[in-house]
């Protein structure tokens, strides 16, 4: 579904990706709308109303972390597109049972940067189904390495 003019949503809110807007150098902070499915979210999580997600005094790179609800993002530039626009593809469900392809969400070979706010474990593959990187939870990394810059396929989450 679409949430605003550069952010598309799938599996009910779960799976965002944010694009960036053409001729703007960076990628724009979450919209209203984002930010209200975060919260609907959060509620959901919570078993109560729809709250805003209440995110601590550390830096994300625009990847949510709720209280209930945590996500893993990963950017189609190093250093989180801090630096130039580009787009952001973001999970916050766990997939163990089913390992997840980026070529679904034309995310494949894009990756340089990820964040992984939640309490999964993230493991991410390539074409040949070689592991290229693994990510701890609540952890990040500003660029994936010259070997592993956008090479991922495909992915799995798991506690």
């Amino acid at each position: 579904m679409q949430i605003s003019s550069n952010e598309i949503a799938w599996r009910g809110g779960k799976v965002v990706l944010v694009l960036p807007l053409p001729g703007v150098k960076q990628t724009p902070p979450d919209s209203p709308q984002l930010q209200a499915l975060y919260a609907k979210l959060e509620g959901a999580r919570s078993g109560g109303a729809a709250v805003a997600p209440r995110l601590p005094a550390a830096d994300y790179h625009q990847c949510p972390r709720g209280t209930s609800v945590r996500w893993y993002c990963f950017y189609q530039n190093r250093d989180w597109n801090e630096n130039v626009a580009g787009r952001r593809l973001q999970w916050s469900d766990p997939h163990c049972d089913e390992v997840m392809d980026f070529e679904v969400y034309s995310f494949a070979g894009q990756t340089s940067s990820w964040v992984n706010t939640g309490f999964l474990e993230v493991t991410v593959w390539d074409d040949s189904v070689h592991r290229l990187w693994t990510e701890a939870p609540n952890s990040l990394s500003a660029y994936v390495g010259s070997s592993n810059n956008d090479q991922a396929r495909f992915f799995e989450a798991c506690a």
